[in-house]
């Protein structure tokens, strides 16, 4: 765990949901549970908030789950399951340097988790196309047009043959409360729980 350290060595540490102490630097201490996943989740906004209603990362990975093919339908709905315990950094911050020891921690953070919940030990590729794909979909659907149109990203929405099924019932904008109690349903489903 020494490589993900940044400068300096702290012994500083978080409280979790269900009230128990995680020194993130650590993750010997990490506890994992679904509960804890699906509530932090549901209470975490997708675009860091900068979208236009309140669409929980709980709710989009979800739709993930639903759209992967059945081999893979545990890591769709747990993509994200690392920002349970970490923020969501932004992708052009993840690709500075300065981060890499951030992204080392959420790798070593999703190994855990994919141990815990006997999946494979790295996200599936299918996965991560479906995530940019409702990436596009949730850009064109609850953000507002950038001011200059040159700056727009994500309008070419990938052709529909993309997906083997549509998002049956589109975005839901779920509240924290439905989107936990969704997440953990889903999961229970899965075997996951």
């Amino acid at each position: 765990m020494d490589s993900c350290q940044p400068k300096g060595n702290t012994k500083e540490w978080i409280q979790t949901y269900e009230g128990r102490k995680l020194d993130l630097l650590d993750l010997d201490s990490l506890i994992i549970t679904i509960e804890e996943i699906a509530h932090v989740l549901s209470m975490k906004c997708r675009f860091n908030g900068h979208c236009q209603s309140f669409y929980s990362i709980a709710e989009h990975s979800i739709h993930i789950s639903d759209l992967c093919p059945n081999n893979c339908r545990e890591w769709g709905l747990l993509h994200d399951a690392s920002e349970a315990y970490l923020p969501d950094l932004q992708t052009p911050l993840k690709r500075l340097p300065e981060f890499e020891w951030f992204v080392k921690l959420e790798k070593e953070l999703l190994l855990r988790i994919a141990k815990h919940f006997y999946l494979p030990p790295t996200i599936p590729g299918r996965v991560k196309e479906l995530d940019t794909y409702m990436l596009h979909v949730e850009k064109n659907q609850l953000m507002k047009p950038m001011q200059d149109p040159r700056d727009e990203w994500g309008s070419s929405v990938m052709h529909p043959s993309f997906v083997e099924k549509p998002i049956a019932k589109g975005l839901q904008l779920l509240t924290p409360h439905q989107a936990k109690r969704k997440f953990k349903a889903r999961a229970k489903e899965l075997s996951l729980s």
